[in-house]
């Protein structure tokens, strides 16, 4: 919880007396000074930068927590440190503030002093918080104290291992002492001081504070709010991402083909190479970003200071074809959320074959490309899901899951060519086994530091081995059967999962699809699935079909009656409850809406017959029997769970 000095242009204002409140929210943080903030963002952005980053973050922070002020009775006061008193003139936005300078030696005992103050004053609930967390909203803030109702503590977690909030009921002394502050052990110990005092402890949802170079990715989301400190998008750029560490053997192979490519930037994200590579990357004229060691680390590093609304992730082995950026554009115009290329491996050989096969199978059917495919995506897509985790190990296969579970991930019909040095150190079979049981254990829930431990240890030991032993060896039969055990069991695992994110997605469309309904006729009546079930089973329902005879005579929801019979006959049905129905909703609301409007009672069921198949009833065809068809109208209404056919 710090901040820095800059020209943040807020009205003057005057340094507030504080009044005796129910509750105060407490802002941590430090005057924006070139070189003196957000230091472990110098190499990246330069002094001028990171103080104007986080000058941004405080901007950002103070209009939050304005806004949060006036929906609740909270009074804010600022705890600033790093410039005089007559710095913060330019720091508040409405001059209601209470403005006062920190006291103390660590973090910890500048909190317990601020919090202390505060009681002292006639506080019974404070609330701290720092400025480096973008995502942090009023929302947040009011569940925190919702948290304390019912609780001693609530903490909001960083994904770093610290907090970015802590509130609590009554001072504690106990609970800032002996704490490891910068370390991603603060959240833990933090928690461990709860336990042995005997406090309870709500906890927040974890986000993002920013404090290294991959951090960025979370202000990379609020353009307007950063526009002064971080690059803006260009519509039409592709910015390619390339990790190293001490690459220069392969590096300039990679690069060449791609230099004079317009409308592309290349921009290496170094981890701290010591051979040359960077001195080769920007001869070559690419730019050159310090990340810290990891490749999730450094891709999101590298993405977060691009210029291009669009972006892809190369490995420094791996060389694109001629036709990258065609296949690119028609794949995300075309609809996809992301992108990769078909796997080449650059020598000859039966067995690397086999693993291109493989790999080329797995990525179009289960829509899993890894690393070395050239993953491509548009950069809000990236920025909006948060970008690479920052783990030693799984990070593109957790990032191709998560773009799956939001859209479809597309193939190209053209290949990158990638070095075959990974296969030849190992060995074929037992690279390919290795990684398969890399990505079994995480999908059965081995955590990334674990498999990265037992990846490192393993492939150090084989690599230190003899290869001694034939391809028909009894070791090597069990070695290939144990992979064609684990190629399996990723598969099944992935298929269902596949399975699974595609109803979640589906459900999520409809859903959407089901409220814009509801704005398009909000005079029409609605009913849920649950309810039509329900009046169904009390046998007193009249279903209306009001789709076409096309698309009727493929299937109904049995016992419905098409339109033009219900409208015959309505004497017929008074005293009962009329629903009617479409494919999602849209015809049959605005069915009602016009039967309303003409006195008669009826219901639209929002969703219709997409919402009855997602919620596993029967269909039968107009003649009374079981099917499983259903016309779906169009491609945009194909939300069907796989045991259903969608006819067009």
């Amino acid at each position: 919880m710090a901040g820095q000095r800059s020209n943040l242009n807020h009205p003057t204002m005057q340094i507030a007396t504080p009044s005796i409140v129910v509750r105060r929210l407490i802002i941590m943080t430090r005057i924006p000074e070139a070189g003196r903030v957000k230091t472990r963002l110098i190499p990246v952005l330069g002094p001028d930068g990171a103080a104007s980053l986080h000058a941004a973050l405080l901007r950002k922070t103070l209009h939050m927590v304005n806004v949060h002020a006036q929906q609740s009775a909270v009074e804010v006061e600022v705890r600033f440190t790093g410039g005089a008193s007559a710095s913060v003139e330019s720091l508040d936005t409405a001059g209601t503030l209470i403005w006062r300078e920190q006291q103390g030696t660590d973090l910890g005992d500048r909190m317990h002093i601020t919090i202390t103050a505060a009681f002292s004053e006639g506080a019974t609930a404070v609330l701290v918080i720092g400025t480096d967390c973008p995502d942090l909203t009023p929302d947040v803030l009011q569940r925190a104290w919702h948290a304390l109702d019912r609780s001693d503590l609530v903490l909001g977690p960083a994904d770093d291992g610290g907090y970015y909030l802590i509130g609590m009921k009554r001072p504690e002394a106990r609970l800032f002492a002996g704490i490891d502050w910068g370390t991603e052990h603060v959240l833990r110990q933090t928690r461990n001081r709860c336990r042995e005092l005997g406090k309870s402890c709500d906890l927040l949802p974890v986000l993002s504070d920013v404090d290294e170079a991959e951090n960025l990715i979370v202000c990379r989301r609020f353009e307007s709010d950063f526009a002064e400190c971080l690059p803006q998008q260009q519509a039409g750029l592709l910015s390619i991402v390339i990790p190293t560490l001490n690459e220069i053997g392969q590096l300039e192979s990679t690069l060449t083909p791609i230099l004079s490519q317009p409308d592309c930037e290349i921009i290496i994200a170094d981890g701290g190479s010591t051979d040359g590579t960077v001195d080769l990357a920007r001869k070559l004229g690419c730019r050159v970003i310090a990340a810290n060691r990891g490749r999730g680390r450094q891709m999101s590093a590298g993405a977060a200071l691009a210029r291009g609304a669009e972006l892809l992730f190369l490995h420094a082995d791996t060389q694109l074809p001629p036709n990258f950026r065609e296949e690119i554009r028609t794949i995300l115009d075309g609809g996809a959320i992301a992108g990769a290329f078909r796997l080449s491996i650059d020598r000859p050989g039966w067995g690397l074959r086999c693993v291109e096969w493989g790999t080329n199978w797995r990525a179009k059917l289960l829509e899993l490309p890894y690393g070395d495919q050239g993953l491509f995506l548009r950069s809000r897509n990236f920025f909006r899901l948060g970008g690479y985790k920052n783990w030693p190990l799984m990070e593109d296969f957790e990032l191709s899951r998560r773009l799956r579970s939001q859209g479809r991930i597309r193939i190209a019909s053209t290949a990158v060519r990638t070095s075959a040095r990974r296969w030849t150190k190992l060995g074929i079979v037992r690279t390919t086994l290795i990684n398969q049981l890399c990505i079994a254990g995480f999908r059965l829930g081995v955590s990334p530091e674990r498999l990265a431990g037992w990846y490192t240890a393993r492939c150090g030991r084989i690599s230190e081995g003899s290869q001694r032993g034939g391809i028909f060896s009894l070791r090597s039969l069990l070695i290939a059967s144990a992979l064609l055990l684990a190629f399996v069991l990723v598969c099944r695992l992935e298929l269902e999962a596949l399975s699974s994110s595609d109803a979640i997605r589906n459900r999520e469309v409809l859903t959407q699809m089901m409220e814009q309904n509801r704005r398009a006729f909000p005079e029409a009546n609605e009913v849920d699935i649950a309810k039509v079930v329900e009046l169904m089973r009390q046998k007193n329902c009249v279903l209306v079909d009001v789709r076409t005879d096309a698309e009727r005579k493929v299937s109904i929801i049995s016992g419905a009656i098409s339109a033009a019979e219900f409208e015959a006959t309505l004497k017929d049905h008074t005293g009962k409850s009329i629903v009617c129905y479409c494919t999602i909703g849209y015809r049959s609301a605005q069915y009602a809406q016009a039967m309303r409007r003409r006195g008669i009672s009826i219901a639209s069921f929002n969703g219709s017959i997409i919402a009855w198949c997602q919620a596993g009833q029967k269909l039968t065809t107009p003649e009374g029997r079981d099917t499983t068809r259903v016309h779906v109208f169009g491609p945009k209404w194909v939300l069907l769970p796989p045991e259903y056919e969608a006819v067009r």
